[in-house]
C-alpha cells in the first residue's frame, strides 16, 4: 500500500512539474531601422497569459528615433533607452484561440509574440487598433535610424 501511494505521489509531482514547465514562454525580436520607412513594434499575447517585455532602443550615432504611441503621445530618443511593458492575465485558458490582427502569430502552443514590422501602412495601423477576442496587443510606431531589441517572457498558469 505504501509503495502505491509513493508511486502516485511521484507521478502527481511529475505531472505538476511538466505542466509548470510548459507554462513558461519566451520570445525575442531584433531589427535595424532606417529613416526611409516607418516601423511598428508589436507585442501580443493570449489573454490567459501574463507577459513582461523589455524593449531596448538605440539610435545610430548622430541620429534620433521617435516613438509614436496610439494615444497620440510621442518620445524622442537620442541615446540608448529602454522600458518595460507588463500585460496582465485577463482571462481563463481556452481550448481554441481565435486569430488576432494580421501579422500576429498567436496560438495555444505559442501564446506570446513580439515583432518589429517594417514599412507599416495605415491599413496595418487600423488593424492593430482593433478590438480582439482573447488576444491583447501592445504596439507603437518607431521612426528614424537605429535598432530595437525586444525580450518577452510570459506565464500562462
Amino acid at each position: 500500500m505504501k509503495k502505491s501511494w509513493l508511486l502516485f505521489t511521484l507521478l502527481l509531482a511529475v505531472a505538476i512539474l511538466v505542466s509548470l514547465i510548459f507554462s513558461f514562454h519566451s520570445v525575442s525580436a531584433f531589427a535595424d531601422l532606417n529613416s526611409s520607412n516607418e516601423s511598428a513594434v508589436v507585442i501580443s499575447k493570449a489573454t490567459y497569459v501574463s507577459l513582461r517585455a523589455q524593449i531596448y532602443i538605440s539610435p545610430f550615432p548622430n541620429s534620433t528615433l521617435t516613438l509614436l504611441f496610439p494615444d497620440g503621445s510621442q518620445k524622442t530618443v537620442t541615446t540608448y533607452y529602454n522600458f518595460e511593458v507588463f500585460l496582465p492575465n485577463t482571462a481563463e485558458p481556452i481550448r481554441y484561440l481565435p486569430t488576432g490582427p494580421q501579422n500576429i502569430y498567436i496560438s495555444n502552443e505559442h501564446p506570446i509574440d513580439a515583432q518589429v514590422i517594417p514599412n507599416i501602412t495605415n491599413d496595418t495601423i487600423s488593424n492593430l487598433n482593433g478590438s480582439f477576442s482573447k488576444v491583447s496587443v501592445y504596439w507603437f510606431e518607431i521612426q528614424g535610424n537605429g535598432s530595437v531589441s525586444i525580450s518577452v517572457f510570459g506565464v500562462g498558469i
